[in-house]
């Protein structure tokens, strides 16, 4: 009997340093699982970033080139602007065409704002950093004029108002 019990202690040892050596084995599993899943997790976030980083290279890029077009609309408006008062003060041009420039003019400074450009045209002082004032030379003549309108994108100046004192 003897000979069966030796034999039966040492399966068990067996038995138990296989459960050992297989209780190290999913403790390794489980380690590297949690490292899978860490380094997915940190790529996930990675590539989240990424996008972000996309997103805001997207938006400086097209409010820069926001910025870049209407600074070239600008002269354009101006002389829309300036055709339309050249044309009241003749009186003798089809009022067609002045409704037609008026027209065109109304619906260039919609579009413009409809992208929050903002156009200073008014004298009051929140608008003081806006203006750049010319000095009037005829001294009789007190009255503020607005000559060229200013415009604002985002708080950026694309130009200054400029008026006569």
């Amino acid at each position: 009997m003897k000979k069966s019990e030796d034999i039966k202690i040492k399966i068990e040892k067996k038995i138990n340093k296989i459960k050992i050596k297989e209780k190290k084995i999913k403790k390794k599993i489980n380690k590297i699982k949690k490292k899978k899943k860490e380094i997915h997790l940190r790529e996930q976030a990675k590539i989240e970033n990424i996008k972000k980083k996309i997103n805001e290279n997207k938006k400086i890029i097209c409010n820069k080139n926001l910025k870049f077009f209407i600074i070239k609309l600008i002269p354009i408006i101006d002389y829309i602007e300036d055709s339309i008062k050249f044309l009241k003060k003749i009186n003798k041009t089809n009022k067609n065409t002045k409704k037609g420039l008026s027209l065109i003019f109304k619906s260039i400074l919609n579009t413009i704002k409809k992208f929050n450009v903002k156009i200073i045209n008014k004298k009051k002082n929140k608008f003081k950093n806006y203006i750049k004032t010319i000095k009037n030379k005829n001294k009789k003549n007190n009255k503020i004029s607005i000559i060229k309108k200013g415009y604002i994108l985002q708080k950026k100046i694309l130009r200054k108002a400029i008026i006569k004192k």
